[in-house]
């Protein structure tokens, strides 16, 4: 299990802190970009299936948001890296209609690789 601050947690100490786990995701992604590449400071972007996130590497670890957090509308009070979501994937469904081309914010999801047009299904992402 991982923190959202890129380090490790214990099932014991998640079971009692869970909120520490929040946006655990992009900070994996955000710890891996630097393992890989070797690079400690940079702006990381992971493109998921439903949302992209980006942050920013310090010294190999995400940094930290300098002020509150909102989460589901509720502000927080613990420490939460400092990432940006955007509703918008690879799995992003784009429509077109007689008042444009819209993209997301409904998503193939899980099943992008049976639905996407891009894979041989029907749905433009």
């Amino acid at each position: 299990l991982t923190q959202n601050d890129g380090t490790i947690i214990s099932a014991e100490q998640t079971r009692h802190l869970p909120v520490f786990t929040f946006a655990s995701g992009p900070t994996n992604s955000m710890r891996g970009a630097a393992f890989l590449s070797g690079v400690q400071d940079a702006i990381v972007i992971d493109i998921g299936g439903t949302t992209t996130d980006v942050g920013v590497l310090k010294g190999g670890f995400p940094r930290q948001a300098a002020t509150r957090v909102k989460i589901g509308g509720v502000n927080t009070n613990f420490r939460m890296p400092d990432v940006l979501s955007v509703g918008l994937g690879g799995g992003s469904i784009v429509q077109q209609s007689h008042e444009g081309v819209t993209v997301g914010p409904t998503s193939v999801g899980y099943k992008l690789t049976s639905d996407a047009l891009v894979f041989g299904g029907n749905t433009m992402t």
